[in-house]
């Protein structure tokens, strides 16, 4: 996984922000080569971080790139916190889901988000040798407001979707 905070003149962004190396419930799991050592966040760092984000955008449901406990802190601070849709039927039940915002992937389309502009790719990551296990992924193309554009396409591990996007951004912009 791969979490990023990026800080602009307007805006502090986060992507794929977790607690790291945790299993899908939000316990912490044994790390390899890291025997005993757990990691994760005090609901103390968890609140503070949640004062600082704007904004956290999710590529995919894998406890890598999403947390429980990090998402409810950023919704319960008034967060705008991005998902793909399956993440929020994952949690339909969670009392904070009604605080996600899924944005249908466009390409071409750019959602305001606040400051920023967002432009989504719906892709997939493969889970299997064959192929034969899926799960969804979002790759996001994010314009700050002072112009800089950062791309996270999340674990997007078929480039039959993104290579074709990238070019319309390509030469599109």
């Amino acid at each position: 996984s791969c979490a990023l905070v990026v800080k602009t003149p307007k805006a502090v962004f986060g992507i794929d922000l977790d607690e790291g190396p945790n299993s899908g419930n939000g316990n912490p799991d044994k790390v390899a080569g890291l025997a005993g050592i757990k990691f994760h966040m005090t609901a103390a760092q968890r609140a503070t971080l949640a004062k600082l984000v704007d904004v956290s955008f999710h590529s995919h449901r894998h406890h890598d790139h999403v947390n429980y406990q990090i998402t409810e802190a950023l919704v319960a601070a008034g967060k705008t916190v991005v998902v793909p849709e399956d993440i929020r039927t994952m949690w339909r039940d969670a009392p904070f889901v009604a605080g996600l915002t899924v944005l249908p992937p466009q390409p071409g389309h750019k959602h305001r988000v606040g400051d920023l502009q967002v432009e989504v790719l719906g892709g997939r990551q493969w889970m299997a040798r064959d192929h034969s296990s899926v799960c969804p992924c979002n790759a996001y193309l994010i314009t700050t407001d002072n112009g800089v554009t950062v791309l996270f396409k999340g674990d997007i591990n078929n480039g039959d979707q993104m290579l074709p996007w990238l070019r319309q951004v390509k030469a599109r912009d």
